[in-house]
């Protein structure tokens, strides 16, 4: 059996700029528009602070002959079974610099 604790760290960021278009939209009352995004310097970050707690149930046997009388088995099996329990500490999104503007015509 194995039991363990750990703590992850992961941190991601994300740049963008650019626009889409979607044409040809429909609203709730069948109208038909154009929809345009445009991101100016968009830059976000998400950080997540994760604690584990791993356990596993292990087995292992072997099978075979004996090379020699002080010699190990030729060939065995090892099996593990094994969950593990994560709890978020802390998730924080934020966006650092930066526009996102929608037009609809």
């Amino acid at each position: 059996m194995a039991l363990g604790v750990s703590f992850s760290n992961i941190s991601s960021m994300v740049k963008l700029t650019g626009n889409r278009q979607w044409y040809g939209v429909s609203d709730s009352d069948g109208e038909l528009y154009n929809h345009t995004t445009l991101i100016y310097d968009w830059k976000e970050r998400e950080t997540v602070h994760r604690l584990s707690v791993p356990i596993s149930l292990q087995y292992q046997t072997y099978f075979g002959e004996k090379d020699g009388p002080k010699e190990k088995y030729k060939s065995g099996l090892y099996w593990d079974l094994g969950a593990s329990v994560d709890l978020n500490l802390y998730n924080r999104y934020n966006v650092l610099l930066g526009d996102i503007e929608d037009k609809a015509y």
